[in-house]
């Protein structure tokens, strides 16, 4: 369950900000 509860807050975090959390995320788990 956590990982759902991740991904909700991911996509609100990447709404919120495109730039400070797109680079966040990359660091978390790199998307090449």
């Amino acid at each position: 369950m956590a990982e759902e509860s991740n991904t909700g807050a991911v996509k609100v975090l990447l709404k919120t900000s495109m730039g400070e959390v797109t680079v966040q995320l990359y660091q978390d788990m790199p998307i090449t």
